[in-house]
């Protein structure tokens, strides 16, 4: 099982530009984009919806020599490609340290190991996958910006399809994501029409970089308890 190794690195370059918010959101709250590199310490997982093999390319470029290729999930025998993101470009994230994972077969026994690329290169960003376990969404990397989007306690990854993974700023990312499902006051899970469901990009914590089930950490939305509180 991979763990989200919880570093602090900084994003570079920070911009501002006016994102859509969906949900329930600050008024006129603006989410900072970088638009440069940024240095990532996060283990993601090939997109689910990748459906053919990811090409790694030397550069972050379409046309730049093409080093190799990171495996899709294949039915219930195998599962996505791992791999360690330590960087990202617009459109484009640098990767290494990528490994298939060890699977069973029905007969209990490990399946063959597939060949994959192992070494440093660079994938589209909308390529990869990780989970988050929060349910808000942020202007900036950090809780006391501006709230961009909150999903009634739905964690994103239960509630939305991550999109792209556009940046890092040490335990955040930066997110592009479509709202497909919905917790409704009444406690009910539904899935959206396609004229509700709602394009979004916001700051996200609680990565989780477990492909195959919820990782065992306190939750980041809630706030912590002071230490000098009486019980």
């Amino acid at each position: 099982m991979k763990i989200f190794r919880q570093t602090l690195v900084a994003s570079l370059g920070m911009a501002f530009c006016v994102v859509p918010s969906p949900g329930r959101a600050t008024d006129d709250a603006t989410v900072s984009i970088p638009d440069g590199r940024s240095v990532c310490d996060l283990y993601a997982w090939v997109s689910f919806r990748s459906t053919e093999r990811v090409a790694v390319h030397v550069e972050p470029d379409e046309t730049s020599r093409t080093l190799g290729y990171l495996l899709v999930a294949d039915g219930d025998d195998y599962a996505s490609v791992e791999f360690q993101v330590t960087a990202t470009s617009p459109g484009w994230l640098k990767i290494e340290n990528a490994e298939d994972p060890q699977m069973n077969g029905n007969d209990g026994e490990p399946l063959p190991v597939r060949a994959t690329y192992q070494g440093v290169g660079w994938i589209r960003s909308n390529a990869a996958q990780v989970a988050i376990q929060s349910s808000l969404g942020y202007a900036k990397p950090s809780a006391d910006s501006p709230l961009i989007v909150d999903l009634n306690h739905g964690w994103l990854t239960d509630v939305a399809q991550i999109k792209d993974i556009r940046s890092c700023a040490g335990q955040w990312l930066l997110l592009d994501y479509k709202t497909t499902h919905e917790y409704r006051k009444d406690g009910s899970f539904v899935k959206l029409d396609s004229a509700e469901q709602k394009d979004g990009t916001a700051w996200f914590r609680g990565i989780c970089s477990n492909q195959y089930t919820t990782c065992d950490m306190r939750s980041v939305d809630v706030p912590p308890v002071p230490t000098n509180a009486t019980p």
